[in-house]
């Protein structure tokens, strides 16, 4: 059945030359897919690449998605574009002129959806920021690298009202000097749902505590926030899991980036929320007490993000990998292979990325590291495998895996969706044989890092067998005395 909203859906998977292909075939195709070609638009300093200006003015309507990477661009051509869904600005403005052009845009788009802001640390004009908070189309607003001052921060938190998702990152916000303005009895942010705040300076943790508050329907947090410690304040747990009973009560997705949390703090923090799918608490006191909370949150989490947490131990990691089915992602630090059971299996093989050191073969049994291998092969859905370990103490351990095929990598055949594979640490000594495997056997295998040997020499002999075949190589440790061996990392972002 040829039906346009079925062909529009499946055009959003299609590259570029493949829109262009659909297009030639008839009509009505050509106006499904053409229009296509030009949604997703980015405006950079490389002219030379870029269709002819009739050709922009004649498709400017077409554009949905535009991301400007550079500030000197014809203004005509953003007169034209009067569609957008999508804005990304990506670049430092000065001048007042540029900036009223750039407002222009964002009040001619009424259908606009989401902004990104990151202006090198320049502070974007009072005009740019009211026409932003006045778009009532604009549900997500994104903030990174730029200043804000009172009057920008008080209008774009009057904008709250309406948004869906605030993230902001590294981005300096002057403290409104109260929160009362926005309390909920006054309309506080009744429709946000998911709120970023790692802002670097400015805004105090007390009123982004308040922030919070006034969420009702908050499910997801992302708060990095260590001026308690810095002020002499403790982190308020009580008020926080209050929030979570009466404030907030759909939230379910935490990402605590607050080192001044305690094991209990962090225990306490999971008795209170209803349920947890993402725990990320990278570099935290996560403990025994916070480990014990998380029990009942094991059928629902997709996401753990343990590491840096040095009182999580193998018998955390190997307990997590046999009880929580719906696991997707998950970080921690290691995983001993004595604690790994043969009759206990782990659930979640739905996993796509996992990093974790498993360690304790050295001068084990081959059988050892093939059980291993036989458990991470189960993980068909795998895209990134981190097994390496990044303390520099570790460097050229010979107590992980052993990736080669005279000691078992064969197993790892049915990992066909892997793209990113970590070694970093563990010491190698691979062959053309073990390359040349790896490349052939996972056809979406895209970036290695680590070293594929400990000789300096052989590595660049087998690092050409991965050029030859766009897969990108990094190694991060003791290579102050080499060249850089990141071999073509725009390979790390190749889909085919």
């Amino acid at each position: 059945m040829d039906v346009p909203e079925i062909r529009t859906q499946i055009g959003l998977y299609l590259d570029t030359s493949e829109l262009n292909a659909c297009a030639k075939v008839c009509r009505s195709w050509y106006d499904t897919f053409f229009p296509l070609i030009w949604a997703d638009f980015e405006w950079q300093s490389d002219y030379s690449v870029y269709p002819q200006s009739k050709a922009l003015e004649q498709n400017a309507r077409h554009i949905r998605y535009l991301r400007l990477t550079d500030h000197d661009r014809p203004a005509h051509f953003l007169d034209l574009c009067a569609n957008l869904r999508d804005l990304v600005l990506m670049f430092a403005v000065h001048e007042h002129a540029q900036w009223d052009q750039i407002s222009q845009l964002v009040h001619r788009n009424k259908k606009l959806f989401s902004i990104n802001i990151s202006t090198g640390g320049l502070t974007p004009t009072t005009g740019f920021i009211q026409a932003v908070a006045q778009n009532e189309s604009i549900k997500q607003i994104e903030i990174t690298f730029s200043e804000y001052d009172r009057s920008a921060v008080t209008a774009l938190l009057d904008a709250g009202a309406r948004l869906e998702t605030l993230s902001v990152i590294g981005a300096a916000f002057e403290d409104p000097g109260s929160m009362t303005r926005w309390q909920v009895s006054g309309g506080g942010f009744p429709r946000l749902k998911s709120l970023q705040m790692c802002a670097r300076a400015g805004i105090t943790a007390r009123h982004q505590f308040e922030l919070i508050q006034q969420c009702p329907q908050l499910d997801s947090l992302t708060w990095s926030e260590d001026s308690w410690t810095e002020s002499g304040q403790s982190f308020p747990t009580t008020e926080f899991c209050q929030m979570l009973t009466h404030n907030c009560p759909n939230l379910a997705v935490f990402e605590l980036q607050i080192q001044s949390l305690t094991d209990k703090d962090l225990s306490r923090i999971l008795d209170s929320a209803r349920r947890v799918t993402s725990f990320q608490v990278f570099d935290t006191q996560f403990g025994p007490a916070a480990f014990q909370s998380l029990f009942r949150h094991f059928r629902y989490v997709t996401k753990l993000d343990l590491r840096r947490c040095p009182e999580v131990t193998s018998a955390m990691s190997q307990q997590i990998l046999e009880s929580c089915p719906g696991l997707i992602e998950f970080f921690a630090g290691y995983l001993k292979v004595q604690d790994m059971k043969p009759e206990q299996e782990w659930v979640c093989t739905g996993l796509t990325s996992i990093s974790l050191f498993i360690c304790g073969l050295r001068d084990q049994p081959p059988e050892k590291q093939e059980a291993v291998l036989r458990q991470l092969a189960k993980l068909e859905r795998i895209e990134s495998l981190t097994v390496g370990t990044f303390d520099p103490r570790d460097e050229n351990s010979r107590d992980g895996l052993d990736l080669r095929l005279s000691v078992g990598l064969s197993i790892l055949e049915p990992v066909k969706e892997l793209r990113w594979i970590c070694f970093d640490g563990l010491a190698q000594e691979m062959d053309e044989t073990d390359l040349t495997w790896m490349v052939e056997t996972w056809p979406k295998l895209c970036r290695l890092e680590g070293k594929v040997h400990t000789e300096r020499e052989r590595r660049l002999e087998l690092q050409e067998i991965l050029i030859d075949k766009g897969v990108a190589l990094v190694g991060y440790m003791d290579d102050e005395e080499e060249e850089d061996e990141d071999i073509d990392l725009d390979a790390a972002t190749n889909t085919d």
